[in-house]
């Protein structure tokens, strides 16, 4: 299983510059983690290519820069995600010899043999979202994950005040999402606290969590937080939360809410609640503060939901993020 994600940075693609920024942030990470100069200078070109191709042909571009950890291993992840005018048939870009106007010219193709694991999904007239990941060694296969997430910090800051955070055990998954009241570094401390709060008890109970986490940020400005619990072999989810994180269990067909209690976690919070709902297979369930709006609809891109959760949050959080606030979205598949 793939670690948590540790985020390096959010990068603009917005000119030519933005590119070299991003290409030696991920050499840096690259070497950071002991990566031979080779293969560093490997990632740097993916990098380079996929950047590349959002300035030139896409709108309001962007980069994430993360590391991953898997045993003793560092892994380096970047995800490039545009509003541009897409592709019709992004598979033609994986065939040798095939590039887009203006980039190194090397390919999706070549990008997916340098990556470990690697994502490309477009959709015309709404962008693209390319999702690479990449370890010290070219031939280590990755597994796939079933759940990941994203935090975005509000624009002119470097620090999100959202937070996540999940385990699992054989087919169990216990998640929190924290959402720290305002913004930069006193709302992300207070969403660490909450996190290092669930990290102690993991498994005692969404409706447990959020009490713990209660107690806990009475010191902080509180925050909002929502907890759930997946159970695979019973197809259920329970969840409890306080605050503005919200919920959702989302398919093709039909989408059903998981709401939380008003309140503010570390201050005025009533009486916790814990319900469930039922996981139809083929279902994602998605938790996000509420730098997202709620007005969103999975079969507004349905073409996504073949891809990982990495792919799905952040077409979630590119169509319905609000750049006025800190966002956070994770996406779980059933």
């Amino acid at each position: 299983m793939l670690g948590h994600p540790e985020d390096v940075a959010w990068l603009r693609l917005e000119d030519a510059s933005a590119v070299g920024t991003a290409r030696r942030s991920v050499n840096d990470v690259a070497e950071r983690l002991g990566f031979s100069p080779s293969r560093a200078a490997e990632v740097a070109l993916a990098t380079t290519e996929l950047a590349t191709n959002a300035v030139v042909h896409a709108q309001a571009g962007a980069i994430l820069v993360r590391i991953r950890r898997m045993s003793d291993r560092g892994l380096v992840e970047i995800v490039v995600v545009d509003s541009g005018p897409g592709v019709e048939d992004i598979a033609e870009l994986f065939e040798d010899g095939r590039s887009t106007r203006g980039t190194l010219g090397i390919g999706l193709g070549a990008v997916q043999r340098l990556a470990n694991r690697f994502e490309a999904y477009s959709q015309p007239g709404q962008g693209s979202v390319m999702h690479g990941v990449f370890a010290d060694d070219i031939g280590v296969s990755l597994p796939a994950t079933a759940l990941d997430g994203l935090t975005r910090p509000i624009l002119g800051e470097e620090v999100c005040g959202d937070a996540w955070f999940a385990v699992r055990h054989e087919r169990r998954t216990s998640l929190m999402v924290a959402d720290g009241l305002g913004h930069g570094e006193l709302a992300a401390a207070a969403s660490r606290e909450a996190i290092e709060s669930f990290r102690q008890d993991p498994w005692c109970g969404p409706a447990n969590v959020i009490e713990r986490a209660h107690r806990r940020l009475a010191h902080t400005r509180g925050a909002a937080v929502f907890a759930l619990e997946m159970d695979s072999d019973s197809s259920t989810v329970r969840w409890s939360g306080a605050g503005n994180v919200v919920g959702r269990v989302a398919n093709f067909e039909r989408s059903r809410a998981m709401l939380s209690t008003p309140g503010i976690v570390g201050h005025r919070m009533g009486r916790t609640r814990e319900d469930s709902l039922p996981v139809d297979p083929g279902s994602v369930v998605v938790v996000h503060s509420d730098g997202l709006t709620n007005k969103w609809e999975l079969r507004d891109w349905s073409s996504a939901l073949g891809f990982g959760p990495t792919v799905i949050s952040t077409v979630l959080l590119r169509e319905a993020g609000l750049r006025q606030d800190d966002a956070s979205v994770v996406v779980l598949r059933a």
